[in-house]
């Protein structure tokens, strides 16, 4: 491993955050730790002042096995993405390389950098991680992150179709409001989402919700639906989430809690 714009600081956080990753794999099956550590060998750390016109604090080059970070608190979710890359195969978690990553696997990575780490503030991808959270009652929800396949993973629900379509939306919204946190970087806090837009994003949202619930009550047999709802409507009600989709929380809430009561 290579470790670029050292200093003493920077190494011993480093040198700790490789520490978590080695007790969240301690006594996990081998097959979800064989990419980690032989990734490991050659991937190279590289500070750097600018990702993606601000957007981004961290990145993660899975041709090159590069982490390049602006931010030191984000390698732990690097490392995650690390840990799903099949560098043979040419897929990481659940994306095959020639595609960005989708929104639901920067979800899914930034759910088990929270969770490892025990992140309580702010953090990145809020929708995306609420969305994996739920999710992540599904049984296996996890296995084929680190054991990469996306025809695995979609097979472990009943009904692949319905969370290939969660996945298209949920894109959708990551790349709107990617698009929105670009304008804020070029014009300010005072940048305008074209309503056209704005439309699109609740829309995208509405669907994803749409989704979840259609999932729970596909894959009932995997889990108990009332908890499922209950859980979602939870999520939905945190203050990360109620500060994400401030403009218009009401009407999305409302919107999500009549069809979560519709179908329970």
């Amino acid at each position: 491993m290579k470790v670029y714009n050292k200093n003493s600081n920077i190494m011993c956080y480093k040198q700790n955050v490789f520490r978590v990753m080695d007790n969240f794999f301690y006594g996990l099956p081998k097959e979800y730790s064989k990419n980690y550590y032989k990734n490991l060998d050659t991937l190279s750390i590289i500070r750097t002042n600018n990702i993606n016109n601000g957007i981004n604090t961290g990145l993660y080059d899975a041709d090159n096995n590069i982490i390049y970070y602006v931010d030191n608190n984000t390698i732990g979710h690097e490392l995650f993405h690390v840990a799903s890359n099949d560098m043979d195969k040419k897929i990481m978690g659940i994306d095959e390389y020639d595609s960005e990553p989708s929104a639901l696997l920067e979800g899914m990575t930034e759910l088990l950098f929270i969770k490892t780490y025990n992140i309580k503030d702010k953090h990145a991808y809020n929708f995306e991680v609420m969305v994996s959270e739920v999710l992540s009652q599904i049984p296996r929800f996890f296995q084929y992150y680190f054991i990469p396949s996306y025809d695995k993973f979609i097979n472990i629900f009943n009904n692949p179709d319905t969370i290939k379509r969660l996945m298209d939306n949920l894109n959708v919204y990551r790349d709107i409001s990617d698009y929105y946190l670009t304008m804020i970087y070029l014009d300010g806090i005072n940048a305008k989402i074209d309503n056209k837009l704005r439309i699109e994003l609740i829309c995208s949202i509405e669907e994803v919700i749409n989704c979840l619930i259609q999932i729970g009550y596909e894959n009932k047999d995997k889990v108990n639906l009332n908890d499922y709802l209950s859980n979602l409507d939870r999520l939905l009600k945190k203050d990360d989430i109620k500060s994400l989709f401030s403009i218009f929380y009401d009407d999305y809430y409302n919107y999500a809690y009549k069809k979560i009561k519709k179908v329970s």
